[in-house]
């Protein structure tokens, strides 16, 4: 697909290998950048016998903060209804908006590109959808 990415062996002190992907560059969009959907697969061992679960999540860089916390909860729960896949949320590590997808696909599942770019759309969908209006309301 072209994106630049990083793999990382452990991350944040996780025993989880993780993907970092990052689709935009500073010519396309300066303020993400450094923006990056990150794609862990679990479990890593011999825990289950016929799936695995592929997760999807990215945060954005807005925080929500006493005053706000009530208006984004509130559009959040109308941004998932119409959400094709996945949900949004705030993350009570970082306070940040985020976006999580977990799919199960079965063991011997070959995914091709065509379902990457799929689901890459379906990711980016609220990305790119509801950035402008929650930035919004994080400075309310």
């Amino acid at each position: 697909m072209g994106y630049n990415a990083q793999f990382i062996e452990e991350f944040n002190e996780l025993p989880f290998k993780v993907l970092l992907v990052y689709p935009f560059s500073q010519d396309d969009k300066p303020e993400l950048k450094d923006w990056a959907l990150n794609l862990t697969v679990f479990p890593m061992g011999d825990d289950l016998d016929g799936s695995v679960f592929v997760q999807i999540y990215w945060e954005y860089n807005l925080k929500a903060n006493e005053s706000t916390t009530a208006l984004i909860s509130e559009k959040l729960i109308e941004a998932n209804f119409k959400l094709p896949l996945g949900s949004l949320g705030i993350s009570p590590e970082t306070g940040n908006i985020y976006y999580r997808l977990v799919m199960p696909l079965a063991f011997e599942t070959k995914v091709n590109a065509a379902f990457l770019a799929d689901v890459y759309d379906m990711v980016m969908y609220p990305m790119e959808t509801y950035y402008n209006e929650f930035a919004e309301y994080v400075k309310a």
